[in-house]
């Protein structure tokens, strides 16, 4: 079993409740089995054979978010979110999956996207295709700015024609493969890497440019997980990290006063897991007129949104929405007119919630607007 690699962590976890003050489910359902030493016990009675997984035991396992918030407040360090992975890699291994969590995996390796919406790329996405089958820079959208908002292709591609940026598109762009690999499918989340590395690779692109920080996380640690590494070939960056980049060499320049009180959500993988939490503030207090107000919990100990490539979302959907709903009450508490994020699929998850409360958007819309 994949989770034996990790009885350090099960041993650890299953006698110590230190970080359940900070789970991101477990708050939210108070249920133990939600928290990290639930899932530490439940696994431990599972290696140990005393328990088998099964509808009751695998459901808590497929509710974690994976966010880190329990990893970051961990003393010792130990890699719950990795324990997780392992115990769904089990789950597949053994064919005990339900069918919501095959109905994903079908989604995307028969439709091409995480939705299982039609494989053609909308016309809205066509619209803000740059004229180049090869280039220097390969912007990837990912699913949820592809088949849900286009906008958000439409605001990064306007500043990539404003710097006077040469990029392309993947034709038809398929799912970056994450929630195969949130999922615990390792070998269908290998080849479908495999075969899409190919495909950026034939761009001659030297640089991957996403706004979504799921797509990020894959091409940066999953992929290289699996031996399918961008390091040595292209370099990866959020759309943060090429806006900032951008703005330096003097290629875009911000102008337009926006006169807004805006708070900033921290995403889950940018913050805990490549440490770029700094950087999106500084692109916001860059905008003239904004006047940038946190959240009582920010930065690493912010709270988590739960929608690691859009899994818990489809899998949970209650859950989703009241996580979602749990950070809307936060950010209309800082009397922001804005909440900003940096991440499409919790854009989409907190504008659901938001009502007429806050607006949501995302911080490549703040930017298109001081552009102009």
């Amino acid at each position: 079993m994949y989770i034996k690699e990790y009885t350090d962590v099960i041993n650890a976890c299953k006698t110590c409740f230190m970080c359940r003050h900070v789970c991101t489910v477990g708050t939210e359902t108070q249920h133990e089995a939600d928290t990290p030493r639930g899932k530490a016990i439940l696994l431990h009675s599972i290696l140990n054979k005393t328990m088998q997984l099964d509808e009751e035991t695998i459901a808590p396992l497929y509710r974690c978010t994976t966010c880190g918030a329990c990893k970051n407040n961990c003393v010792g360090n130990y890699d719950m979110p990795s324990l997780i992975q392992a115990a769904r890699a089990d789950i597949i291994e053994q064919e005990k999956a339900s069918a919501e969590v095959v109905g994903i995996k079908d989604n995307i390796l028969d439709k091409g996207n995480i939705l299982g919406l039609k494989k053609d790329i909308p016309v809205e996405m066509q619209a803000g295709k740059a004229p180049l089958d090869k280039a220097e820079v390969l912007y990837f959208a990912g699913c949820h700015t592809t088949y849900l908002q286009s906008e958000l292709a439409e605001a990064m591609t306007k500043i990539m024609k404003q710097a006077e940026e040469s990029f392309t598109i993947l034709p038809g762009e398929v799912c970056c493969g994450k929630p195969l690999y949130l999922l615990g499918y390792r070998k269908a989340a290998k080849d479908w890497a495999n075969k899409l590395f190919q495909q950026i690779k034939a761009t001659g692109c030297k640089k991957i440019v996403t706004n979504c920080p799921s797509c990020y996380d894959a091409f940066k640690r999953n992929y290289e997980a699996m031996s399918v590494s961008f390091a040595t070939e292209i370099e990866v960056l959020h759309a943060v990290e090429y806006i900032s980049d951008l703005i330096a060499k003097g290629k875009i320049k911000l102008q337009k006063q926006l006169k807004k009180t805006v708070t900033y959500h921290d995403d889950d993988y940018l913050t805990r897991f490549h440490g770029l939490h700094e950087l999106p503030r500084q692109l916001l207090s860059a905008i003239p007129g904004i006047e940038p107000v946190e959240m009582r919990w920010n930065r690493e100990e912010a709270a988590s949104c739960g929608e690691a490539g859009g899994v818990l979302q489809q899998l949970y959907p209650q859950i989703s929405r009241s996580l979602a709903a749990r950070i809307i009450d936060g950010a209309v508490a800082t009397g922001a007119d804005r909440l900003v994020t940096v991440c499409p699929i919790t854009k989409g998850a907190l504008s659901a919630q938001a009502t007429e409360r806050i607006d949501v958007c995302d911080i490549i819309e703040l930017m298109v607007e001081t552009l102009m």
